[in-house]
């Protein structure tokens, strides 16, 4: 399979779910509770993802799908071509506020990523990386910036991590700039890849709230593993996660443990 003309492709889907999107924002939108009142899905979550599916299995109908809102398949296994949706990352965002919430796609071949997609649908910006071929940001090459230490930048991380850390951690979080908390993955991820943050710190997310994010770490060279140092497991409902900058993950791993 070429990823090159398979890049192509998706770029295509992640246009059409943008106008699925945007056409569901003038209309009354359907909101259904899941887990409780912060964890919501609507009628344009499920239509998004229902376009995604449906073009997967037209074209690879081989392939397994693992989607948020349940039009994939039970999967069990990472054997083979698995793509990794997130139709509408940060839902609660899109409701409340249209904004501050992304599309997230990723394809993994045998557990290795292939293709991540972070598309940002309130400012129109496209984060992507292919394997072996780089990491992107509106067709511009992302280049790793050169940071020394922790007092250069913010670090993204939810409330809940705040409220457990340990008086070793809140001392590391005080030499950083500051935090700051956005509530979608997806968004978090592109701060630290674009360098508006140097790292982000999260709990129990989801395989597609980290499936494309690693394809463009690892292109980048970035950390990105559990918060205890744990390789990311695409099975698991429940990781943890810290992605950042090479330069200061020793001192928030071995200060948060």
């Amino acid at each position: 399979m070429d990823l090159l003309e398979l890049h192509l492709e998706v770029m295509q889907w992640i246009d059409e779910a943008k106008a699925i999107i945007q056409a569901g924002l003038k209309s009354d939108l359907i909101i259904e509770e899941k887990t409780g009142y912060k964890d919501l899905v609507t009628n344009v979550d499920k239509q998004v993802e229902q376009y995604f599916v449906a073009n997967i299995r037209e074209l690879y109908p081989t392939h397994k799908i693992m989607g948020e809102e349940g039009s994939g398949d039970k999967i069990h296994s990472l054997d083979g071509f698995v793509w990794i949706i997130d139709p509408i990352d940060g839902t609660l965002n899109f409701v409340t506020k249209q904004r501050d919430y992304g599309i997230m796609i990723a394809l993994y071949k045998d557990g290795v990523g292939q293709l991540g997609y972070i598309y940002d649908v309130s400012r129109d910006q496209l984060m992507y990386g292919i394997r072996d071929y780089g990491a992107y940001c509106d067709h511009k090459r992302l280049v790793k910036p050169f940071v020394s230490d922790l007092s250069e930048g913010f670090l993204d991380m939810n409330c809940y991590i705040l409220m457990d850390a340990n008086e070793r951690f809140k001392n590391t979080i005080r030499h950083s700039k500051g935090t700051r908390a956005i509530g979608a993955s997806s968004i978090e991820h592109m701060n630290v890849f674009l360098g508006n943050s140097l790292a982000y710190l999260s709990e129990q997310l989801a395989p597609w709230d980290v499936a494309c994010g690693m394809v463009i770490a690892r292109e980048l060279g970035y950390f990105y593993r559990t918060l205890d140092n744990k390789k990311i497991d695409l099975l698991s409902n429940k990781t943890s996660l810290l992605v950042c900058h090479p330069a200061v993950a020793l001192e928030l791993l071995n200060t948060y443990n």
